[in-house]
């Protein structure tokens, strides 16, 4: 088995013996057996560097290893200017959406004061319609009230007068009869003596 490429741990790189150059996984002769093949690849699992004298194989350094680390940590800072981004994105959201709902309630607000005041002002000029309405009506009824107690104070005056003065009438005529009786009663008095005389 020439190549251990697909069965080594791909995270470290290993230098084989007199060459100047580093290679993924290695490259070994079929002196090597299956297991002990495994063996490798479990121990470059636990181990920085294993030494294998007999075969002439020196480890290299872990390239692999940390250009992987390098890009967990270039994921990572992805990872985290994203998360940047989107919780800056979220604050501004958010302030536009609080913005947004401050000017849209107070839109509200004063459009609910207009119509409160349109309301108030047409109650109040109702009100006032009312009142000055109630004082019309007070006004004549004081007026009809007026007129009648002094049409009827009036026709009391008159017929008071036109009684007295029937009154007044009737007892002068009966003053004038009364000297009329008293003649007739004188002539018949004067009658009487004459007959007493004869």
């Amino acid at each position: 088995m020439s190549n251990l490429s697909s069965t080594t741990n791909n995270n470290v790189v290993y230098k084989p013996m007199g060459l100047g150059m580093e290679v993924h996984g290695i490259d070994l002769n079929s002196e090597l057996s299956p297991d002990t093949i495994e063996q490798i690849r479990r121990d470059t699992l636990k181990y920085r560097m294993l030494i294998f004298k007999n075969q002439g194989i020196i480890p290299g350094e872990r390239h692999v290893e940390i250009s992987n680390n390098n890009n967990v940590i270039a994921a990572a800072a992805v990872v985290a200017i994203v998360v940047v981004v989107a919780a800056a994105a979220a604050v501004v959201v958010v302030k536009v959406v609080v913005v947004v709902v401050v000017v849209v309630v107070v839109v509200i607000v004063v459009a609910a004061v207009k119509v409160v005041v349109v309301v108030v002002v047409v109650e109040v000029v109702v009100v006032v319609v009312v009142l000055v309405l109630v004082a019309v009506a007070a006004a004549v009824a004081v007026v009809i009230v007026v007129a009648a107690a002094v049409s009827s104070s009036r026709s009391c005056s008159i017929s008071s007068s036109s009684s007295s003065n029937s009154s007044s009438s009737s007892s002068s005529s009966s003053s004038s009869k009364v000297p009329t009786n008293d003649d007739d009663d004188d002539e018949d008095d004067d009658d009487d003596a004459d007959d007493f005389d004869d």
